[in-house]
């Protein structure tokens, strides 16, 4: 009997060891060994003793996965395989779009962006079945071996056991900021737990302490903030993307700055970024002072503007704006989602954008958050405007390149080109649009799959955007200098500065921000972030002009329009291009 027990409990320990080290091997081949990173990082920085509890927690997670799938408990042990699943899937389908997986940064836009979360599967799913069925082969396989050959273990051990862990993990990844790296079974589990529960400064900004000290010289400000629009994918940037002939035909009254960099590459960060006022220096902020400075609205309340703010992407708030915010809004129009289709979205927004300030009877500052050329693009467009062919179809496959593009062309010439031409015709006098987008597109530029919102080494173009100016009485043209130095040179940094000083704030009142505006010469090299801004263990800086971009900029080349004669007055002696 004794012999017997001893076979028995031999056998338990090899099948168990087994099962750790294959879960072990999985783990380290889906992350693409970040742990050899991570912990040769953690002994030169960090020391023994920290070095020594990172092992003793990713071994401690992967005890947990293993003793978790061989629970005696079926109910447990089907949770197990499910979670199993879903993680490794998860993990594997990020890793073939960005290359290196799930982070925090991913499983926080997952939370703050759910409602695309529809169009990202119908676009990338395709990408990663194969491998998904792959790892589902791998999960049945691994359960029938553990169902029908391992030894089972006793709930009151496979409890305590994933809760110890479990927890000392989520305690590890609050004190880190999500910088410690875990088994994928249990990493996404804790990343989204503590993404759900990591909290913001939630109370009011600060009061703001300037005053603009003339008037504006525009009665009405409009700030549009597009959706996944590049740069280069304008006519008036890029003449062999032929996308925007109307722009292109009023280009006289434009003040185009050619290809500018975005401050993220993420829609909420960048969004944050262009209210906030915050500049280049600013990240990481751990102190959440951004949060609490005066934003956008308050300079332009503070200057007499009525403010208007819509959204036509998601029905509440959403870019990191809180409840406290709409004190210093005056009007708010957001676009249920499901409500209409995309394609009609920005057209909709056009036409209650022009009610609202002809109705209004004092001037006007309006930021508009447009739908733009979201992924799946197909939807951006009605499908009787395709002017570019051949296209993708919805939820296809995204990996052929012409396709693909033409797809994107379609959605820029009809929600952004097609929307000015709507949109302008019907502007009052003495209308100034301030128009960029969030962030660029990414499309299959060396062989990547995911459009943007990649944390770790993303590609420059997906911090490539349009900047222009648009006015709707000519003459005021003449007070942008610089526009020939700062061309190919600005970024969302510059944005805050320039509107502020045309709402009528002088370059001593806004000395304290610290930012250039388009009228100063921009000389600096462009960065761009991404990842968590207040995190600094989640976040990366990232330069734009690199040598490919500067390369691939200068080759565009772009004709820049001559200014009609009746733009300057007589005496005005600015350089135009």
């Amino acid at each position: 009997m004794r012999k017997l027990w001893h076979m028995l409990t031999t056998t338990k320990a090899v099948v168990f060891f087994l099962l750790f080290i294959t879960l072990f091997g999985v783990f380290l081949l889906l992350d693409s060994f970040p742990l050899a990173d991570f912990l040769s990082y953690t002994f030169r920085i960090k020391g023994i003793f920290k070095f020594s509890a990172a092992v003793f927690l990713y071994l401690g997670l992967v005890y947990s996965s293993t003793v978790f799938l061989m629970a005696k408990n079926v109910v447990l042990r089907t949770l197990a395989f499910c979670l199993l699943f879903l993680t490794l899937g998860t993990q594997y389908g990020y890793k073939q779009i960005n290359g290196f997986g799930f982070s925090f940064f991913d499983a926080n836009t997952l939370l703050s962006e759910m409602g695309f979360a529809g169009e990202a599967l119908s676009t990338f799913l395709p990408e990663v079945i194969t491998g998904v069925i792959g790892i589902l082969v791998l999960t049945i396989l691994l359960a029938i071996v553990v169902s029908r050959y391992a030894p089972k273990i006793k709930t009151r051990i496979v409890l305590p056991s994933i809760a110890f862990f479990f927890a000392l993990g989520y305690f590890v990844t609050w004190s880190t900021s999500g910088d410690q790296v875990y088994p994928t079974m249990f990493k996404i589990p804790l990343l989204i737990t503590y993404a759900n529960n990591y909290s913001l400064y939630d109370g009011p900004r600060e009061d703001l302490k300037l005053s603009n000290e003339q008037p504006s010289e525009y009665r009405h400000i409009i700030f549009l903030v597009d959706e996944s629009v590049r740069g280069d994918y304008f006519s008036i940037n890029d003449e062999e993307n032929p996308t925007t002939p109307y722009l292109q035909s009023i280009s006289d009254k434009l003040r185009n700055y050619g290809i500018a960099s975005s401050g993220t590459n993420t829609s909420a960060t960048s969004n944050f970024i262009l209210r906030s006022g915050a500049g280049s220096e600013t990240f990481p902020d751990p102190e959440q002072t951004s949060l609490k400075q005066p934003n956008i609205f308050q300079y332009a309340q503070n200057a007499g503007f009525k403010t208007i703010f819509m959204d036509g992407q998601k029905g509440y708030l959403q870019n990191f704006m809180r409840k406290d915010e709409l004190n210093h809004l005056d009007v708010t129009y957001f676009v249920e989602e499901g409500s209409m289709p995309w394609h009609e979205i920005d057209h909709h927004l056009a036409g209650e954008l022009i009610k609202t300030i002809r109705e209004s009877k004092t001037p006007t500052f309006s930021y508009v958050v447009k739908m733009g050329a979201h992924f799946h693009y197909e939807t951006c467009y009605p499908q009787n405007e395709k002017i570019f062919t051949p296209t993708m179809e919805v939820g296809a496959l995204n990996s052929d390149s012409i396709k693909m593009r033409n797809s994107y062309r379609n959605a820029i010439r009809w929600n952004v080109d097609n929307f000015f031409k709507n949109l302008i015709p019907q502007l009052p006098d003495s209308t100034l649009v301030v128009y960029t987008s969030d962030h660029g597109q990414n499309l299959l530029e060396h062989g990547i799959k995911s459009t943007h919102s990649d944390f770790k080494n993303p590609s420059p173009f997906q911090a490539m955007v349009p900047l222009f100016f648009y006015f709707s009485d000519s003459i005021h043209h003449a007070q942008f200098n610089y526009i020939d130095e700062n061309y190919n040179q600005a970024s969302h940094f510059n944005i805050f500065p320039t509107i502020a000083k045309l709402m009528g704030y002088s370059d001593s009142a806004l000395s304290g921000l610290g930012l250039k505006s388009l009228f100063d010469p921009l000389e600096e090299e462009r960065t761009f972030y991404s990842g968590n801004l207040f995190l600094s263990g989640n976040l990366q800086k990232n330069l734009f002009d690199n040598e490919e971009m500067k390369r691939f900029i200068n080759r565009l080349n772009p004709p820049k329009a001559e200014l009609s004669d009746n733009t300057l007055e007589a005496n005005d002696t600015l350089a135009v291009p």
